[in-house]
């Protein structure tokens, strides 16, 4: 599920006019790279926790069991990573630190024009954010 339409109105989002058809899908894990394209003007940790958790819990149909991972912002603003690893420590998620990738410019998407793409993980950026999910994953399912 592609997640920007959250990003942009997190406080407020309808989950079923965008996310409906991921409803019924009953996941067993949930993984998530998700901040990057909310403003960061109006950053609201406490409720970004709270409507992430709220985010989960409808994609997962309000399963327990379902397990959640979730990275840091990948692009290295520490008020939502530091959210983000408090959502992770609140409801037990598995989380997974990305946000140094984008120091390496060897990680981004720097081959193309568009000044916005250049600034997203490249092949071997996305290569090492799969890399710490599968090893998330691993640890989850050992539990």
């Amino acid at each position: 599920m592609q997640g920007s339409v959250w990003e942009r109105s997190y406080r407020n989002c309808d989950f079923d006019a965008y996310f409906e058809p991921a409803k019924g899908f009953d996941p067993d894990i949930i993984i998530c790279l998700i901040s990057e394209n909310i403003s960061n003007d109006d950053f609201d940790a406490e409720v970004f926790i709270e409507q992430f958790h709220r985010l989960h819990k409808y994609l997962s149909g309000n399963n327990e069991n379902t397990r959640i991972i979730v990275a840091s912002n990948f692009f290295n603003n520490e008020q939502k990573t530091e959210a983000i690893r408090d959502y992770a420590k609140k409801y037990g998620a598995e989380f997974v630190y990305v946000s140094e990738l984008i120091k390496d410019e060897s990680n981004l998407a720097s081959g193309y024009e568009h000044e916005g793409i250049k600034i997203h993980p490249g092949d071997k950026g996305m290569a090492i954010i799969a890399k710490r999910f599968i090893d998330a994953l691993n640890i989850c399912t050992e539990r």
